[in-house]
């Protein structure tokens, strides 16, 4: 394992080459952030996109299924799926903007490997025209530099940076800093015990083994679940008094709501989605995730697929490419609702039912157009032609009689000798 030290910058042993151990000097505001709300929106968007359903295809769109690089990212390394890779590389994205993997490559010099960087750790050096010329990744054992083709760099695109990508958390860092300092003083509140829930006052005067007889039977009486709402009568010159939260905490508690909602609709996280659905029917459910799957998670994957098709298949020389099998659920009800207006009109019966992925039925290849069968309207259209064919061949030999009531009357010709223009047979309507 010394070649994969050298590469890493870690004494590294073969018991503790994971991922863990790759992030374990990451003490970044943006991964701090990966906290409460932050946490469970990135990690709904990690989840959802991890499992992106993928295709190899050559020149000619045809799916190609045994692959080298294929295999790669099928099992970036021996302890790692490429679902755990690609979760990986959402959160990042959405926690630093940027991720980072490294290529290990065999004796032949092909990637047999594929490990992640610590994004913290990297360093882009790149010429006056944008132009990357090497990344260099720091370490506790030294410094590393690796040639951009070794380096698989995902990133969300920042107009003020077009090398390194942008955190999205650097959107709402103070809405973040904001909210961790209201919780951290929620949090002091409740360990605080010396607030009292109410005060208890007389004039009296009186001492310290009466004030906790009186104060332990107060408790005794009305503290607990059972005694809820009972009646308080007091007498002697005592008065009761509850002490409420300030309007400055109950600020504070109304801020951190904003603060969620905030966070969530950045991110693209509706109630629903989160499994709060009180206010929410299914039909609506359903439409909130086919948005938010269209919008923030195929967006993300498709994302992943353009970065790994230049930076892996191209640049390895490879005439392939990945394709995204589309991830966005399918519309039922919009589906059926099309397939309603077009069924009898543009396609037939068991074309619709084999879009809904259901069998054939007898007589459903026939074309139904308001009650009429294609296969009658086919007939009846025959027998106009004929009927034309009759018309004019009756103007042609002097049989037309005229019209009645608005209709053509002429003899019916039950044969025309196209050559001599005679008829064979004559009979009046």
């Amino acid at each position: 394992m010394k070649w994969l030290n050298r590469i890493l910058g870690k004494s590294l042993t073969t018991t503790n080459i994971s991922q863990d151990n790759l992030f374990t000097s990451l003490n970044t505001p943006a991964l701090k952030s990966n906290v409460g709300w932050v946490y469970m929106c990135v990690k709904l968007l990690a989840t959802n996109s991890a499992g992106l359903r993928l295709k190899l295809v050559n020149r000619n769109g045809d799916i190609v299924e045994v692959d080298p690089l294929l295999s790669l990212i099928n099992m970036p390394n021996e302890s790692m799926s490429s679902y755990d890779f690609f979760f990986l590389v959402i959160q990042q994205l959405n926690l630093l903007g940027n991720s980072y993997w490294l290529k290990i490559r065999d004796n032949r010099g092909q990637p047999h490997r594929l490990y992640m960087l610590n994004p913290h750790s990297i360093y882009i050096t790149a010429d006056n025209s944008y132009t990357i010329q090497k990344y260099t990744y720091h370490t506790s054992d030294g410094i590393k530099e690796y040639d951009p083709e070794d380096v698989i760099h995902f990133k969300l695109l920042d107009p003020d940076n077009v090398v390194k990508g942008k955190s999205p958390v650097s959107a709402f860092a103070d809405m973040l800093s904001i909210d961790d300092l209201a919780s951290r003083r929620h949090r002091a509140s409740f360990l605080n015990n010396a607030i009292p829930s109410g005060l208890l006052s007389t004039d009296t005067p009186m001492g310290g083994k009466v004030m906790d007889t009186i104060i332990k039977n107060f408790q005794n009486r009305f503290s607990g679940v059972d005694n809820t709402s009972k009646i308080l009568i007091t007498s002697g010159g005592f008065k009761f008094s509850a002490l409420q939260p300030s309007i400055k905490d109950m600020e504070l508690l109304q801020s951190r709501i904003f603060s969620k909602e905030a966070i969530q609709e950045l991110y693209g996280i509706s109630p629903a989605l989160l499994g709060k659905t009180a206010s929410t029917n299914k039909a609506t459910a359903e439409t909130e995730k086919i948005i938010f799957i269209e919008n923030h998670v195929k967006p993300l994957q498709e994302l992943v697929i353009r970065t790994l098709n230049h930076q892996l298949f191209q640049i390895e020389k490879s005439e392939l490419k990945l394709e995204l099998i589309n991830p966005v659920p399918e519309d039922k009800e919009l589906q059926v609702k099309m397939l309603n207006e077009l069924t009898d009109k543009v396609i037939t019966k068991n074309e619709a039912r084999a879009i809904l992925k259901l069998p054939p039925i007898a007589k459903g290849d026939d074309l139904m157009v308001q009650g009429l069968t294609s296969q009658f309207l086919s007939e009846m259209t025959t027998r106009l032609e004929k009927s034309e064919e009759d018309y004019q061949v009756a103007l042609k030999t002097g049989k037309f009689r005229g019209y009645e009531d608005g209709e053509a009357v002429f003899s019916y010709v039950a044969d025309y000798s196209s050559q001599g223009g005679e008829t064979a047979n004559e009979q009046s309507d």
